[in-house]
């Protein structure tokens, strides 16, 4: 079935820190009309895990920034760890977090939410668990060699 096209409203609050000129400014420099603008953000938004809105949210009211604060700065973040990797080690890294798997019928999904939340620290905390004991055992060492200079 085909849906008709439907309209939503929405009315800007007079004390709001955005106003409507402010949305045509910023839809005007990514090159979108008002509407599209509109709908990406909406489409954003409706696509987002619970769970992950939800932990949006809790680091926003923990740190008190707004929502869009917390999501571009750990953009931002993974960007510049992503720069310095290249610039050190000459490659990308494989982009973990963009996991594909394969239904019955063979159809490729990208991995989200709690799924891919799972297989990632399953990852990452063997990662941390040979790091740690990395760091463990030049400890030992140091500590070693520092008692053996001391006595």
């Amino acid at each position: 079935m085909v849906r008709k096209q439907e309209e939503i409203r929405a009315t800007v609050p007079a004390g709001n820190k955005w106003h409507t000129e402010d949305v045509d400014k910023a839809a005007e420099a990514l090159e979108l009309s008002r509407s599209q603008f509109i709908l990406l953000a909406v489409d954003m938004l409706v696509s987002f895990d619970p769970e992950f809105f939800n932990e949006i949210q809790r680091y926003a009211k923990g740190l008190m920034l707004p929502e869009y604060v917390v999501i571009q700065n750990t953009i931002i973040k993974r960007k510049a760890q992503d720069r310095a990797h290249r610039e050190v080690w000459g490659g990308s890294e494989i982009l973990d977090e963009f996991i594909s798997t394969a239904d019955d019928d063979g159809k490729l999904e990208i991995m989200t939410g709690a799924k891919l939340e799972k297989a990632l620290f399953d990852t990452y905390i063997l990662k941390e668990r040979q790091e740690k004991t990395k760091f463990d055992a030049a400890v030992a060492r140091y500590d070693a060699v520092g008692k053996t200079i001391i006595d």
